[in-house]
């Protein structure tokens, strides 16, 4: 039963990521290397993308070794392809986003402890607020959501925007006002078009239900019949705010279909 994995993964990535992330830029300052890396023939936009997906690639690796875990479950039973596939991409986008953080704390702080106590800080608080809003919830019901998605690709660029900004901020001049300017407005212009693309993506949410059971949605046949009916009718459900953890899921899955 993957069950309870549901529930511990997402905050075991909490932890994981950050330890991935810890030395991505930091152990370039502790060894006195990042002046070197810099005056390669790269970007600051080279250099912390490479370094965000050296992590990523690493945290994909593992989380597809992970996957013997569902063939040893698909040996003694029947599992649902479709639900778990669900749950790796939430738990890939989490990752992706954690990531992001990871480095952006490596960037801010001089050595790697401190970096990984930073990155926890900071994916522990993008935790908290994924569990307000239910972030894990339609990946959890094997729901891949549009708004999940791009909420999840809005972090990453959130936070290596701001690790790209903070770098290039080292190299300014007191003189040159006008590179100066850009870097914020470009920055300013950037965080304002990802919270905008957040809530959009809220509003005008796409889900895509692979369950094989379509448990998130109704059949080809119902929808038909549902178009046939002439006449309009109201069906009024009630679901308690008070549900045991074992029936939330089935309170859920009520709300999508009336929905």
């Amino acid at each position: 039963d993957f069950g309870p994995l549901f529930k511990v993964m997402p905050w075991l990535l909490v932890i994981l990521l950050p330890a991935l992330a810890m030395s991505s830029w930091a152990v370039e300052r502790e060894l006195g290397t990042e002046e070197l890396l810099l005056t390669l023939p790269l970007s600051v936009v080279d250099a912390i993308v490479g370094k965000y997906l050296a992590v990523v690639g690493y945290f994909t690796i593992a989380l597809l070794c992970s996957l013997t875990n569902l063939a040893v479950l698909s040996w003694l039973g029947s599992p649902d392809v479709g639900l778990m596939a669900a749950n790796y991409v939430g738990w890939w986008l989490a990752g992706l986003a954690f990531a992001g953080f990871g480095v952006l704390a490596s960037v801010q702080v001089g050595t790697s402890a401190i970096a990984f106590v930073v990155g926890v800080m900071y994916c522990g608080i993008l935790m908290l607020g994924a569990n307000l809003v239910g972030w894990f919830e339609p990946f959890n019901r094997g729901v891949v959501s549009f708004g999940g998605l791009l909420t999840a690709l809005v972090a990453v660029a959130v936070s290596l925007g701001l690790a790209i900004f903070m770098l290039s901020s080292r190299r300014w001049r007191p003189t040159n006002t006008q590179q100066i300017a850009a870097h914020v407005v470009s920055v300013a212009f950037g965080l304002l078009l990802a919270v905008n693309l957040g809530r959009w993506s809220y509003v005008h949410n796409v889900d895509a239900d692979v369950s094989s059971e379509g448990l998130a949605s109704i059949s080809a046949t119902s929808a038909q019949i549902i178009q046939k009916i002439e006449n309009p009718v109201t069906i009024i459900a009630f679901v308690s705010d008070n549900l045991p953890d074992e029936l939330k899921l089935k309170g859920q899955e009520v709300s999508d279909k009336l929905t």
